[in-house]
């Protein structure tokens, strides 16, 4: 049996330090509701999750994998629309 999981996820970029940060994460059930209110800062406190910027390498050496990783899983895709003159 498949479990479907649903979470909230909050998460935000500081444009001043440049950091990814993230306030908010939890599994959420059938019965919850979400509330969104957008507020002035003082914000509450965040966590940094991702903070140092790719050099142009590591942007092009990820994307490269990434399209080797879409060529393989889109091999038999990208043949028949070959042949089919898509």
């Amino acid at each position: 049996m498949i479990t479907k999981v649903v979470e909230l996820d909050v998460q935000g970029f500081d444009s001043e330090t440049k950091n990814h940060i993230k306030w908010f994460k939890k599994s959420l059930t059938e019965e919850d509701e979400i509330v969104i209110k957008v507020v002035k800062a003082p914000f509450d406190e965040s966590t940094i999750i991702k903070s140092q910027q790719k050099s142009e390498r590591e942007i092009l050496e990820r994307k490269l994998k990434q399209f080797h990783k879409l060529k393989e899983e889109l091999k038999d895709f990208i043949k028949f629309n070959a042949r089919v003159g898509m």
